[in-house]
C-alpha cells in the first residue's frame, strides 16, 4: 500500500529534523533555512510543529546559552559569538568582558610565547587579535599589559 505523496515528504522532512538535532542543536531559523532546499513551507511547518510537539526543539535561550558556551571554550570573541548568534537568529547573552581579556591574552601567549614583543610583534599581534574579532580597546589593554 502507496503512502499518499504529501504524507512521505512530510516523514522524510520530519526524519531530516531528527538528523539535524542529533548532531547538533539547531534554532528554528536554521532548520526552517535547511529544510526550505527540499521541502515546501507547508510540509516544514507541519514537520516543526510535530517536532515541537515531540519535544525535540529546544528553548532558543537554551540554544543561545549552549552556542555562545562552546564558542566561549574556543576562545572566540565576544564580537565573534554575537555575530553567530545573530546569524542564527537567536537572543543575545551575557558575555564576561574579563574573560574577553583573558581570551586574548591565552592567544597571545599561545601564538607568540612569554617573551617581550617588539614593537613589529606587537603590530602583528593587533592584527592577529584583530582578525580573530577582539575589539580594539581589548587589545590595547592586553598588550600594554604584556610584560
Amino acid at each position: 500500500m502507496a503512502v499518499p505523496e504529501t504524507k512521505a515528504e512530510f516523514l522524510k522532512a520530519l526524519d531530516s529534523i531528527a538528523r539535524y538535532l542529533a548532531l547538533r542543536d539547531h534554532s528554528l531559523h536554521e532548520l526552517k533555512q535547511k529544510l526550505s532546499r527540499r521541502y515546501d513551507a507547508e510540509i516544514i511547518q507541519q514537520a516543526l510543529g510535530e517536532a515541537e510537539s515531540r519535544g525535540w526543539l529546544c528553548d532558543e535561550q537554551a540554544v543561545a546559552e549552549r552556542l555562545s558556551g562552546a564558542l566561549a571554550r574556543k576562545n572566540k570573541s565576544r564580537r565573534y559569538i554575537e555575530a553567530q548568534l545573530k546569524k542564527r537568529r537567536l537572543p543575545a547573552v551575557s558575555l564576561e568582558s574579563d574573560a574577553e581579556l583573558e581570551k586574548a591574552r591565552e592567544l597571545l601567549v599561545r601564538k607568540f610565547g612569554e617573551e617581550k614583543l617588539s614593537f613589529e610583534d606587537k603590530a602583528k599581534a593587533f592584527r592577529f587579535l584583530r582578525n580573530r574579532g577582539f575589539d580594539d580597546r581589548s587589545i590595547r589593554q592586553v598588550l600594554k599589559d604584556e610584560k
